[in-house]
């Protein structure tokens, strides 16, 4: 069981670790933009619903990208395609999933999602691998999220999950029988909006234009083959690999 601490000691342990990236910044509040795979969300002055339904028109404007295998960046055997958007409040991430079993049986706030089922997003606001933000969601619409402070000696790494993120939204559909297990579903979907205020880390809230942050997503399919997939592959089935995530640069409209 990981020992919690208070949320104020939280954001000053993370405070200080953003101190020490300063010599790898290539201009004030914006990390530098290293060679690798970079997802670029648009920013939208008309911000989605997020009610689980990515039919609005700045969905639209916003890259689709699919998943692969995190294992050897094969394609798995049911798609999932991640979208971002962004404005001056929140980050929005969007999961489109092919599932024809979309199940989970988890209920409560901070449950074992990742034991069933889920999407996830981790991200760096301040690119320096050593904190970060994790985000899971259930088909069943249960949220797990943590502050993770990452060990650089090859120690595991510090989860804390009495870390709540304030204002946090997300809503899951599920287009079929529902998420209980051994029903029979098309796909799912899901809708993340993240406060930027909670990422405590960040150079500057709001991001400008151009900045950068070190982002990766996340899905377990449990149908067949039981898929762990991701933007960046991470070698393995678990994404605390904050040296593999991607790059997202926050664009303009």
């Amino acid at each position: 069981m990981i020992e919690c601490m208070k949320k104020s000691n939280i954001l000053m342990i993370a405070t200080l670790s953003a101190l020490f990236i300063g010599n790898n910044c290539e201009r004030k509040g914006v990390a530098p933009h290293r060679p690798g795979p970079t997802y670029v969300a648009v920013k939208t002055s008309e911000p989605p619903v997020i009610d689980g339904i990515l039919t609005e028109n700045c969905w639209k404007n916003a890259e689709a990208v699919p998943l692969v295998l995190s294992s050897d960046g094969s394609r798995p055997e049911y798609p999932t395609a991640v979208r971002a958007l962004w404005d001056d409040k929140n980050l929005y991430i969007g999961f489109e999933c092919q599932d024809p079993d979309a199940a989970s049986t988890v209920m409560e706030r901070d449950g074992p999602v990742s034991s069933q089922e889920y999407v996830s997003v981790f991200i760096d606001a301040n690119s320096d691998s050593l904190s970060y933000v994790m985000i899971e969601a259930a088909p069943t619409g249960v949220i797990y999220d943590a502050f993770v402070l990452n060990r650089a000696n090859g120690q595991p790494n510090k989860v804390l999950t009495c870390w709540d993120c304030e204002g946090l939204r997300i809503s899951v559909v599920v287009y079929g029988a529902g998420a209980r297990p051994g029903t029979e579903d098309r796909f799912w979907t899901v809708e993340i909006a993240v406060p930027f205020r909670e990422f405590v880390t960040a150079p500057r809230i709001p991001p400008a234009n151009g900045d950068i942050w070190r982002v990766n997503f996340y899905r377990l399919d449990l149908t067949g083959k039981n898929n762990f997939s991701a933007f960046v592959p991470t070698g393995n089935e678990s994404g605390h690999n904050p040296s593999k995530f991607s790059w997202l640069l926050f664009g303009g409209e």
